[in-house]
């Protein structure tokens, strides 16, 4: 499973699942035009938005989850398995996903976090 569907068949809303995964068949480029609707898709059930010390929060939460290997999407890009410091070079609008772990952060480009499990 490509680690973009496994985020979207995890943590976005079922309503909304088919037409993620119809934006990203057509490209990177329609997935990252239509992130602004990201954010109001999310199971809520299964995310919390973090808006104050969200790098810190990631970063603690990845130490005490022990969270080693993971998947970085930047929506320009695709999908980068990461490499050094899990955080080094993380950017607004981009996931990171350890799917072994079933855990997913939405870096949102105002600065917030969202944290999937």
């Amino acid at each position: 499973m490509e680690i973009f569907e496994f985020f979207v068949s995890n943590f976005v809303q079922s309503q909304y699942r088919d037409r993620w995964f119809y934006l990203r068949a057509r490209g990177w480029d329609k997935v990252r035009k239509n992130l602004n609707q990201l954010e109001n898709q999310l199971d809520q059930k299964k995310t919390v938005l973090v808006q104050k010390n969200a790098m810190e929060f990631a970063a603690q939460k990845i130490s005490e989850l022990k969270l080693l290997s993971g998947v970085f999407i930047d929506f320009r890009e695709g999908e980068v398995p990461l490499k050094g410091d899990i955080l080094d070079g993380i950017s607004g609008n981009s996931v990171l996903v350890f799917e072994r772990e079933k855990v997913a952060f939405y870096f949102h480009d105002e600065g917030w976090v969202y944290f999937c499990q």
